[in-house]
């Protein structure tokens, strides 16, 4: 079992003093070149101090999910292939030669999704080609337990026993946390069953918190080439072309937020960590270095009511989503969104006779509601007193299921507007 006594973190991290305040710096750079933006950011947090040739180096991007389309994943969903590779360029230049690349991105069989295809869909595949480096598929290798809180979840053993891990997260928004920076990237290095007992067993940024104290980062950098609206999938981006660079990871995701206009203060996660290590989310204090907050900073909107959306964009009546809250995990939501949008798109226009469909478990169907559904294991629970409720098993359930079971029940009752 992972034991926090190995955790060998930035000092800066541990100190519940104010001292790093004037030691701790964090670098924001525009990107003119990826590689000499890097440069430049980690020169002025002094990043890779302590790093050696020997190092055994791993570098965490965002690749959340892959895409099967020829033009590869949408720009600010994943972490961009030439900021990884201008990574790689530095870290050759420094002779360093034990590099990897590690990611635990979404699976889904029923859509083909794995880490491999987010590997080759991002263009990290040909980056890890041309430079020699190794790629780690964290859902094939082995994970240690790590206690967080009460509760326990399995962690890539790799995050854990590398001599400089590097988070490279992308900047993005995320309908549940707010955003999604380095302290979330991290949730990336749990194996599957521990991602769903983030959003279902577990509080999600309670549990983004404790993580984060947990895994050893000695250097995260945020790729803001663009800032990602209503994430954390999409492509609605607002091009930013920055790079933030620093070792001390709640003043580097503290400075993504004020990026996108977000006030830190009232990202639930980091506040949660900055009590764990005994410090406050206070933007006063930071000592950023390059370009300034307020000359680079853009707008990027969080807020998106995806359970909703669907039902608006497709002109349909009758129909009530609530946007489910933060039980619902990624690839259960990857899901269920394509199985409602086909089934509307279908039936655009049309008008149903006051049906409910609750995904998640904060949605509680209500009682003057003629017909509910409830979409998979989390619902089915919420919901065990409505009898009446037509339930598609599974967790998450599949596409097909959702797809087949709302055109089996619902189209009976559907009346096109005229």
């Amino acid at each position: 079992m992972w034991s926090p006594s190995r955790r060998s973190d930035s000092a800066a991290d541990n100190n519940p003093s104010n001292k790093w305040r004037s030691t701790v710096r964090v670098g924001l750079v525009t990107i003119d070149n990826p590689r000499d933006a890097l440069a430049k950011a980690i020169d002025l947090c002094a990043g890779f101090e302590g790093l050696r040739p020997d190092s055994r180096i791993l570098i965490k991007p965002n690749l959340v999910v892959g895409a099967h389309r020829k033009s590869g994943t949408e720009p600010g969903s994943v972490t961009s292939a030439a900021i990884i590779e201008g990574m790689v360029q530095l870290l050759r230049e420094r002779g360093c030669t034990r590099i990897a690349v590690g990611e635990g991105s979404i699976v889904l069989e029923e859509f083909a999704l794995d880490t491999d295809l987010a590997f080759r869909s991002s263009g990290i595949a040909a980056v890890a080609q041309k430079y020699d480096v190794e790629l780690v598929d964290f859902h094939a290798g082995p994970s240690e337990r790590v206690e967080l809180g009460d509760s326990s979840v399995r962690v890539a053993t790799r995050a854990l026993e590398t001599d400089f891990f590097i988070n490279m997260p992308v900047m993005k928004t995320h309908a549940q946390t707010k955003v999604s920076l380095g302290l979330k990237n991290l949730k990336g290095c749990l194996d599957l069953p521990s991602r769903k007992k983030f959003h279902d067993k577990l509080d999600l940024e309670q549990s983004i918190a404790l993580l984060a104290s947990q895994i050893p980062v000695h250097l995260t950098i945020i790729d803001g080439t663009y800032g990602l609206r209503h994430g954390p999938y999409g492509g609605d981006v607002v091009p930013i072309n920055v790079v933030i660079a620093g070792k001390d990871r709640l003043s580097v995701d503290i400075v993504g937020s004020l990026v996108m206009d977000i006030d830190p203060r009232t990202v639930h996660h980091l506040g949660l960590y900055a009590q764990l290590i005994g410090r406050v989310v206070d933007p006063e204090s930071l000592d950023v270095c390059g370009e300034s907050i307020e000359r680079v900073a853009k707008t990027v909107e969080w807020t998106f009511d995806w359970g909703p959306e669907p039902v608006r964009k497709h002109a349909v009546e009758g129909v009530l989503i609530e946007t489910p809250g933060n039980s619902v995990c990624s690839g259960c939501s990857i899901l269920l969104s394509a199985a409602l949008n086909k089934f509307l798109a279908e039936n655009k226009g049309a008008r149903f006779d006051d049906v409910e469909i609750c995904m998640g478990k904060e949605p509680i169907a209500k009682e003057s509601s003629k017909q509910v559904v409830l979409l998979g294991k989390c619902p089915i629970f919420s919901n065990k007193d409505r009898k009446d409720a037509i339930r598609v098993k599974g967790c998450p359930p599949s596409m097909h299921d959702v797809y087949e079971v709302l055109k089996a029940t619902l189209l009976d009752g559907a009346a096109r507007s005229s």
